[in-house]
């Protein structure tokens, strides 16, 4: 067995079914493999402040290196003297001006490690922090290729039948919460040019409405719901040709990414650190139309793996153009 490794975010530990879930579920799986992993104390959430540092400086003083701590473990080496070295993962809270990097600067040594999982979180750390004593380093996420790799013609004709899509039909897909900051429903709007184009086009989307409140703007939640029906009520061409899926388990992701043709992700999330789910299409052997934007930035290659949709910041928010090539990426 190899070293110790502390995990303050673990399985477990995250919401079930959202994208940090699977991250450091993903990450624990791996880690053990060739080490021990050491989970943080579940009930040091629920001690006094002193108890707090006193768990979470003995839990560390086990380790070889700690991943993703907080401030208040970073405050628990540093009072208990320890030299354990940390690698800190600020997953998509750069864009907001990251309080909580901001804490921990000060806390952070030269034998540490800042994991940004894209270039664009890597510019904003090195354009808000003129020095660190960390290291910054750029580490991609990936996906399980066991799982997530081209059908066989065989199963993707068999989901295909099942979906009611025809052999010469082309399938687009939309796969992940539906959200305001996604742009689903702009999905919904270009498909209606593309219908009148090619009428053997077909839509699906697949996804739960999550329709939360936009904090950081003080808008929403808005009713997504009645959005969708007002678009497919005012373009019953598109109503005629979507597939609106609902919900679909992760493990039955894979066996509709392999149905499809092309996929579509018009994320404007402000917090776009990686994005998931074009990586997963791609291992899947599909194209994919994505927004000049966030992590897409660095996992679509212009006229290679897809298509880049071009993306900007305005004063009225993140702007798309739906109908021009992207002029920033290099074919």
């Amino acid at each position: 067995m190899g070293a110790v490794i502390g995990l303050h975010r673990h399985r477990g530990s995250e919401l079930a079914g959202s994208s940090v879930s699977h991250l450091f579920s993903r990450l624990q799986a791996a880690v053990e493999r060739e080490h021990e992993v050491r989970p943080r104390p579940w009930h040091w959430r629920h001690l006094p402040e002193a108890r707090r540092r006193e768990v979470t400086a003995r839990w560390m003083a086990e380790c070889d290196l700690v991943i993703a701590p907080d401030d208040v473990a970073l405050e628990a080496r540093r009072a208990a003297g320890l030299d354990v070295p940390v690698v800190s993962f600020p997953l998509g809270s750069l864009p907001r001006g990251d309080s909580a990097v901001r804490r921990q600067l000060p806390l952070l040594r030269s034998q540490d490690v800042i994991a940004c999982t894209s270039e664009a979180d890597l510019a904003i750390l090195r354009l808000l922090y003129d020095s660190c004593a960390a290291a910054q380093a750029l580490l991609p996420l990936g996906v399980e290729t066991r799982a997530f790799r081209p059908p066989s013609p065989e199963e993707r004709e068999e989901v295909r039948r099942s979906l009611g899509i025809r052999r010469q039909e082309v399938l687009f897909l939309s796969l992940g919460r539906i959200t305001a900051e996604k742009s689903v429903h702009e999905v919904l709007e270009l498909f209606a040019t593309v219908v009148r184009r090619h009428p053997r086009a077909r839509l699906a989307i697949a996804g739960p409405f999550a329709d939360l409140p936009f904090e950081e703007f003080g808008t929403g939640p808005f009713d997504l719901r009645v959005v969708f029906d007002q678009i497919l009520a005012a373009r019953p061409e598109v109503r005629a040709r979507t597939l609106l899926l609902g919900n679909v388990l992760p493990a039955n992701a894979p066996s509709l990414y392999g149905a499809a043709d092309v996929f579509i992700n018009l994320t404007r999330h402000h917090d776009e650190n990686f994005g998931y789910a074009q990586v997963e299409a791609m291992a899947c052997g599909l194209p994919v139309i994505g927004t000049d934007w966030g992590g897409l930035k660095d996992t679509i290659r212009h006229g290679e793996t897809g298509w880049k949709v071009p993306t900007w910041v305005t004063g009225r928010g993140i702007q798309i153009d739906l109908f021009r090539p992207s002029a920033t990426a290099t074919p």
